[in-house]
């Protein structure tokens, strides 16, 4: 259906539909390891949606935002920070704080910046993230994610060896606050490191 959406191999992106079908392609093509294909679908919304002179400020905040997520899956974290860091002004003006929207862009924000190693900026941004989705009703999963490693990880990154009493008392703090993701083995699997 995706395919047909975007005309097979004319791989069109000329309006929003076709560029929303082509993007869940390149996350598609990504999770099936065939990164070259994703890296031209993704191309190909970014490129459609700014030269699409119809395209609107909301779009084009959401395509580069994905493009971001894509980049920093990718591992080039430094282009995916910098594309997040000039989206910081657009969606500190124009989307609403508490939004599903603007809960994502913070949590993409907070990863790449952790990723990379700013902290400084992390705190910043994981501080904001925590404040809005404390206020809203229903957090999306990834979000919730994101919030969950921060928590997890944030007092392993200060603390000066494994086995210290506050970080153990810290990671089980976070564990009773997110219990479903201590269901999955990677969290199991970092808390036997850092305990």
């Amino acid at each position: 259906m995706l395919r047909a959406l975007t005309g097979g191999d004319a791989r069109w992106v000329l309006n929003p539909t076709q560029r929303e079908a082509a993007q869940i392609l390149a996350t598609i093509e990504f999770d099936r390891g065939n990164i070259g294909q994703a890296a031209i679908w993704a191309r190909r919304v970014l490129v459609g949606t700014l030269s699409d002179k119809g395209a609107g400020s909301e779009e084009i905040a959401d395509v580069l935002t994905h493009y971001a997520v894509y980049l920093a899956r990718m591992r080039r974290l430094p282009e995916a920070y910098n594309l997040l860091l000039r989206l910081v002004p657009t969606y500190e003006s124009t989307f609403p704080h508490h939004g599903p929207k603007y809960l994502y862009f913070t949590s993409a924000l907070l990863a790449a910046s952790r990723s990379i190693g700013n902290f400084q900026k992390t705190e910043i941004v994981y501080k904001n993230l925590k404040e809005n989705a404390a206020s809203v009703d229903f957090v999306a999963g990834s979000v919730r994610a994101t919030l969950f490693y921060q928590d997890f990880y944030g007092p392993a990154i200060n603390s000066s060896a494994t086995g210290d009493p506050a970080l153990i008392t810290r990671i089980k703090e976070t564990l009773v606050q997110f219990p479903d993701f201590f269901k999955k083995p990677e969290p199991r699997m970092s808390c036997t490191r850092f305990c």
